[in-house]
């Protein structure tokens, strides 16, 4: 059998490790006479391969450590210049006028009403007569000055003139949301003030139903105008024609010659009359 470069090579890992049979030493050493290629494959083999000495760990990491000083400063000062940007365009905003309305957008309006006037009246904003959300920087509320006479009372009206928002009461110093009004529509605003409000009122030509209550004083619920939804109240029987009404909370435009119209807890009605007159206790 003739013996190949392939079967020595894989014989000289044993030979140079002195662990093969003395046959198989013989056949290599015999074959080496006549094969330089096989020849120089095992005096390669012997000769171990150097390697480039590797620095020492503290040397590579010492570049990183640089890297990651000027990242850290570059980081930092990011961060103090960002915060001056911000701080100063919040002062900005603050104390630069045009700048300050731009980002918060406001507009007023005037609600003035004599004691006799009954019908609501449209309030001019800013001058226009129309409520438009035309920036998106609205925060979309209706404010009481905190230094006004009273609570107000306020309606919202489409361009049409049907009510999108009714009877929205508010206090000096509070506000209301306006969030469900959409921008750049044009909405009209009505109100009223602080003197069309009244605690109570007495009543006359009272109709019972069935008959009078026996209770000379009670407490039910009341309607003024049509649509409105039901008021708590007190009810003093004066005579079996005349009454006077307390009202729980304040009501706007109690208008003599209308009618008042009281129910019971399960909306049974139990008469009405006319208004004479409101009162404010």
């Amino acid at each position: 059998m003739k013996i190949t470069c392939d079967i020595i090579n894989d014989l000289i890992p044993l030979y140079i490790d002195t662990i093969c049979t003395e046959d198989s030493r013989k056949l290599i050493e015999e074959h080496m006479k006549h094969c330089k290629k096989c020849s120089q494959k095992l005096e390669d083999m012997k000769n171990p391969i150097e390697y480039p000495q590797m620095p020492e760990q503290w040397e590579s990491k010492e570049p990183f450590k640089k890297i990651k000083k000027k990242a850290r400063i570059q980081l930092i000062l990011t961060a103090i210049i960002t915060g001056c940007i911000v701080g100063a365009f919040m002062f900005a905003v603050q104390e630069v006028g045009w700048l300050h309305n731009y980002f918060h957008p406001r507009s007023k309006a005037m609600i003035e009403n004599e004691i006799e006037q009954t019908e609501w009246s449209q309030v001019k904003i800013s001058g226009s007569g129309y409520l438009n959300f035309s920036s998106i920087f609205y925060k979309k509320e209706m404010i009481n000055d905190a230094n006004s006479s009273g609570r107000v009372a306020v309606r919202i009206l489409d361009e049409n003139r049907n009510i999108i928002l009714d009877e929205l009461i508010v206090d000096a110093g509070e506000s209301i949301s306006l969030k469900d009004l959409e921008n750049n529509i044009l909405y009209v605003s009505q109100g009223e003030d602080d003197l069309l409000f009244t605690d109570g009122l007495y009543a006359s030509s009272m109709n019972w139903i069935p008959e009078i209550p026996q209770k000379k004083e009670f407490d039910c619920f009341a309607k003024f105008r049509y649509r409105q939804p039901d008021q708590s109240v007190h009810i003093t029987i004066l005579n079996e024609k005349e009454i006077k009404v307390d009202f729980k909370e304040k009501q706007r435009a109690i208008t003599p010659g209308q009618f008042v119209v009281l129910y019971d807890e399960n909306a049974i009605c139990l008469g009405g009359g006319i208004i004479d007159k409101s009162f404010n206790n």
